[in-house]
């Protein structure tokens, strides 16, 4: 029951934190403060596995660090397609081709 109970405690601040956002800001919410929200929560929940269940950080570390090495390539393949689109975008080339057509 105590860990049904815990699990809903990051769930909560999330709710919580989302709605001051979104009375504070509006529509501009989703620019910035949402994703503090999220990771504010994130960091609860961190707070809350090594206080309560004593989980040392190295743990949290070899995760984060293998998240990211998972995700790696994508990321350098969405930076690669971004630097190309603005780059065709600077130099004129996708405006000429919404001016001339394809």
């Amino acid at each position: 029951m105590k860990r049904t109970l815990l699990s809903f405690v990051p769930l909560v601040v999330l709710m919580a934190l989302l709605a001051l956002d979104i009375a504070i800001y509006g529509a501009d919410s989703i620019i910035g403060a949402s994703q503090v929200s999220l990771l504010v929560a994130a960091g609860v929940c961190i707070l809350l596995s090594m206080t309560v269940y004593k989980t040392p950080w190295k743990v949290f570390e070899k995760g984060i660090a293998e998240g990211v090495g998972d995700v790696s390539m994508a990321i350098v393949i969405l930076l690669l397609i971004g630097a190309i689109s603005g780059t065709w975008m600077a130099s004129g080339v996708v405006p000429a081709f919404i001016c001339y057509g394809l």
